[in-house]
């Protein structure tokens, strides 16, 4: 059985366990650092992105600081590894929480949002006309969530394409029903199809944040947590909404 992996971290932490993360960084990384305005900003990305070199490491068998990566003409990352095949993985972070995707064999993608009002002017901008009538038929106690729980469901899987935001978002729909399971309801042909993607629902921090995993792969896969400093729920945890 294939197998995804995950881990969740918090990213706020003490100046100096935040320092010890500086090490793991590559040069790049570092510039981009130095750029932050605000040092909760720097201080976040130095912890999301020193985590994840020490995951990847780990996982691996190479020193943090010595990851190499590269990224496509849309800007996902993947490491590179030039004797053997590199394991899929995609980051994502929100507020304090953040959220590592690894696979050895599928195509994934992963999404975090804390969970926070949106306006429902959003809708237009970002749900295809199908999903916009399913919004719509929803209470209006339920769009709120519906909004947050569809645009994960969407950053995920554009990001598992490795197109990105280059990818229409009305080219694939989402379910948005807080009391439904994330699934796809439509995908492109020109995009892989149905068949071809499936989406896992993720909630976090006892409903402060909620996520979505998007992968490649129509068999069974298993999703094994790992170390998860930020509580998880994997599946559809709104059953009497």
């Amino acid at each position: 059985m294939q197998r995804i992996d995950i881990w969740t971290w918090v990213l706020d932490l003490p100046d100096h366990l935040v320092d010890e993360h500086v090490r793991h960084l590559g040069d790049g990384e570092l510039m981009r650092r130095a750029a932050f305005v605000f040092d909760r900003d720097r201080q976040r990305f130095t912890v999301a992105r020193g985590r994840l070199r020490m995951i990847l490491g780990d996982e691996l068998g190479v020193p943090p600081a010595a990851l190499a990566f590269t990224v496509n003409a849309f800007g996902k990352p993947s490491v590179v590894l030039p004797h053997r095949p590199a394991p899929h993985f995609n980051l994502s972070h929100s507020g304090e929480i953040a959220v590592l995707a690894v696979s050895q064999t599928l195509e994934v993608g992963v999404d975090v949002e804390i969970v926070r009002p949106l306006e429902e002017s959003l809708a237009s901008l970002i749900f295809s006309p199908a999903e916009q009538q399913s919004l719509a038929r929803l209470e209006a106690s339920q769009r709120e969530r519906a909004i947050v729980l569809g645009w994960t469901r969407k950053e995920a899987f554009v990001k598992a394409s490795g197109q990105g935001l280059s990818m229409p978002l009305s080219s694939f729909d989402v379910s948005l029903d807080p009391a439904e399971d994330a699934r796809f309801t439509r995908i492109d042909a020109a995009h892989g199809g149905l068949e071809r993607w499936r989406l896992i629902h993720l909630d976090l921090a006892d409903g402060k944040a909620v996520g979505a995993i998007a992968h490649a792969g129509g068999g069974q896969v298993a999703l094994r947590l790992r170390r998860t400093e930020v509580a998880v729920v994997v599946g559809q945890p709104f059953p009497d909404c």
